[in-house]
């Protein structure tokens, strides 16, 4: 038999009584332990979106409009890193919505090439590190005349002398609405004379001139031009024009103003009038010298009833004598009724004189204004400008009395006889300083005592100074036109 084990022997060692060894151990691990105490942990901040940016407004220039604004009350708590901008619609190029970021220290953006007319709306918003904040919209509707072509400038149309046909020139307008010039539209109204009415077409931007055919003679047309850009027609220029039937001279009536000059008077005697009809088409247009009171030379008397005549788009003056009566005429161009007075012009007039007019005389010739004042005198203390004078078997003269209670005169010699041919004489008077000019030579320049006061042109012709006619002719005048300075 195996052997029993001794009692406290290894295998049967008696335990002591009280809690395991494994309790303890928990017991002790779960005594109170002391900890110094510390800082508390920091509060949980989170960050916002701004607010609306301030004061958000809208101006507008031409086609273009700024958006500004303030900074917002509140950044959310971050600083604000830029704005987004933005607006709806389609500018003038076609392009669509369009939106951006523009810097933190940015108070305004310009949007541009806005259509004329069109309603955008405008938008501005705070940007920080946690997004875009509230939106501030602004609507504003762009002005519509702004954008637009001014009119061109320095339009003028010349007939052509042969008829029938005018060219209308222009330079570009002073300004296009910030679009660039894409053509030119120009027009005519009337009938033509085929039976067309109003007529228009689109010129190429680099056109500076227009032909416009098959006109009627004798008519009045009024041609118009005016610049296409991106955004429309602008402004038309309009000028009105007679179109003559072909010159009998040879030279068509000027239409139109000149570089510094524009046109106040013209006549090309397009309406006939018989003898002795007057006034006819002409009451209005001209002051006559009608009175039956000797003339100047003191042996005709001023009766232009019995001279003038126009017919084929000539006037004429037929100087000739009634019961042993020279009968003398003057004509004075009138502006709105009233003489044609004014201080500083350009005169002109085409004429022709019949050979052989022994005892007659011209003086076409500026004259002062009556100032009413009777202790005044119009001449000698206002002075006379006289182009061209002379007796009409010699030579064209030029004389310009000067502008003093003391008299005095300059005198201008052509060289060249009032017979036969056709001529133009120009009188270019401005300040200080008197021009005659023939058929465009300049014969004299004056510059002593030139008349500074208003004057008005009287087309006089009349006997000589004491030389009593014993033959008849005619003075023929293809136009005359008058100019003011511009």
């Amino acid at each position: 038999m195996r052997a029993r084990p001794r009692p406290g022997g290894p295998q049967h060692r008696r335990h002591r009584r009280g809690l395991p060894r494994l309790t303890l151990a928990l017991v002790a691990a779960l005594a109170p332990v002391t900890v110094a105490a510390g800082p508390p942990p920091p509060a949980f901040s989170a960050v916002a979106a701004p607010s609306a940016p301030t004061s958000v407004r809208v101006t507008t220039s031409g086609t273009s409009a700024t958006l500004s604004w303030g900074a917002p009350t509140s950044t959310g708590g971050a600083a604000v890193t830029g704005y987004v901008v933005s607006r709806d619609g389609r500018d003038s190029t076609g392009y669509g919505a369009w939106s951006g970021t523009v810097a933190a220290t940015a108070r305004s953006a310009t949007f541009g090439q806005l259509v004329p007319g069109a309603t955008y709306r405008l938008s501005v918003r705070a940007v920080n590190s946690a997004g875009a904040g509230t939106t501030t919209t602004v609507a504003v509707t762009m002005t519509s005349t702004t954008a637009l072509a001014t009119a061109p400038t320095s339009v003028t149309v010349t007939p052509a002398a042969s008829g029938g046909t005018a060219t209308l020139a222009w330079a570009p307008p002073k300004a296009s609405g910030g679009a660039a010039v894409t053509g030119y539209r120009v027009a005519r109204d009337g009938t033509d004379s085929t039976g067309a009415g109003a007529w228009s077409t689109t010129v190429a931007a680099t056109a500076r001139q227009q032909v416009f055919g098959n006109l009627v003679a004798g008519r009045t047309y009024t041609f118009t031009v005016a610049a296409i850009t991106s955004l429309g027609t602008g402004t038309p220029a309009a000028v009105k024009a007679v179109v003559p039937s072909p010159s009998p001279s040879g030279q068509a009536m000027p239409v139109g103003g000149l570089t510094g000059w524009k046109q106040v008077f013209a006549e090309d005697f397009t309406a006939d009038l018989p003898l002795g009809g007057w006034p006819g088409a002409y009451s209005g247009r001209f002051e006559p010298y009608d009175w039956g009171t000797p003339d100047t030379g003191k042996q005709g008397v001023w009766k232009t009833s019995k001279v003038f005549s126009a017919k084929g788009g000539v006037g004429d003056y037929y100087l000739h004598s009634e019961n042993g009566v020279p009968q003398s005429a003057a004509l004075i161009p009138k502006v709105g009724g009233r003489n044609a007075d004014q201080v500083f012009g350009r005169y002109s007039v085409r004429f022709k004189v019949d050979p052989g007019m022994a005892g007659w005389s011209s003086a076409w010739l500026l004259w002062p204004l009556d100032d009413g004042d009777p202790a005044t005198r119009e001449w000698p203390d206002k002075g006379e400008i006289d182009w061209p004078e002379g007796e009409l078997d010699g030579e064209v003269k030029g004389f310009l009395h000067y502008a003093n209670p003391a008299g005095g005169q300059d005198e201008f010699h052509s060289g060249v006889a009032f017979s036969p041919g056709w001529h133009t004489a120009t009188t270019e008077w401005t300040a200080g300083q008197v021009k005659f000019l023939l058929d465009g030579r300049l014969v004299g320049t004056a510059t002593r005592q030139v008349p500074t006061g208003p004057m008005h042109w009287v087309l006089q012709s009349e006997t000589a100074y004491g030389e009593k006619p014993t033959t008849a002719g005619h003075i023929q005048i293809d136009w005359v036109v008058q100019y003011a300075q511009a």
